[in-house]
């Protein structure tokens, strides 16, 4: 997202330095933070090479123009837009990666919780989790659209994830899916070196390698 803002403090942001961080917080998660999940959807325009834009901003309505008051408010509420809400991809599967490599690195290392409708082949799958391994925030991923068996490849996939939970709706609790939860969520599995080269590589180095 191209963001912009004011040369000098606007009155609107000296008063709002002027409160405590406490009730700073607070306003910014009255403002941003949904209690239900935020759709991430983006449109396809028909023309060869057109690029997707967002349906709609994450971002709640009306909400938009305090992150662009200046800088220092814009690093404080975006802390609280990624991190304390839950994002949901639901449609194509390569939505996930436009967003994740739209937003600044600060929000990317943010994002805490993500609802995930699973993609049909692997090379998808691959792209999206491949970019969740770096997110340093993330807590929690609930997959979705998940069809019975559990593809082989999708255990290799996940399984270098450290979150703090892993869903799958409409989906009946198997080995597999026992197995995974269990890994995702144990803290002290070590990973293998593939796996942790992945969780070290930057954003700038999995996006080089989806644009080849």
């Amino acid at each position: 997202m191209v963001r912009s803002f004011t040369s000098s403090p606007t009155p609107q942001a000296g008063l709002l330095f002027g409160l405590p961080l406490e009730l700073r917080l607070r306003i910014y998660r009255l403002l941003l933070v949904s209690y239900l999940p935020i759709p991430i959807e983006y449109d396809r325009l028909p023309s060869s090479g057109s690029k997707p834009t967002p349906m709609k901003s994450p971002i709640p309505a009306g909400s938009a123009a305090l992150l662009v008051v200046c800088q220092d408010i814009h690093m404080e509420a975006e802390a609280i837009l990624y991190a304390s809400n839950q994002f949901a991809f639901r449609f194509t599967s390569d939505e996930l990666p436009l967003f994740l490599t739209s937003i600044s690195l600060h929000a990317y290392e943010l994002v805490a919780d993500i609802v995930l409708c699973w993609p049909s082949s692997m090379k998808p799958a691959k792209e999206a989790v491949d970019l969740l391994t770096s997110c340093r925030g993330l807590k929690r991923l609930c997959i979705q659209r998940l069809y019975k068996p559990i593809p082989k490849y999708m255990i290799g996939l996940l399984e270098g994830l450290r979150l703090d939970s892993i869903g799958f709706y409409s989906q009946q609790l198997t080995e597999n899916t026992n197995r995974l939860r269990k890994i995702v969520t144990d803290c002290e599995c070590p990973r293998t070196r593939g796996q942790e080269r992945r969780v070290k590589e930057t954003r700038d180095d999995k996006v080089s390698v989806l644009d080849t």
